[in-house]
């Protein structure tokens, strides 16, 4: 659960990230941030999605 967690937070972080540099108007750091983002977010319901198939 740890690694869920662990991942939604810096998902966050990174949206965040994005949003603060997209309206700072540096695209590319916002596009990579948003990337990253989503990845974490991705990889953090997957994460989640095993861990209730093991139980």
């Amino acid at each position: 659960m740890a690694l869920v967690i662990g991942f939604c937070v810096l998902g966050a972080c990174l949206a965040a990230i994005a949003v603060a540099a997209a309206s700072a108007g540096t695209w590319p750091v916002a596009v990579g941030s948003g990337g990253l983002a989503g990845w974490f977010v991705v990889s953090a319901v997957g994460a989640f999605r095993r861990l209730r198939r093991v139980r």
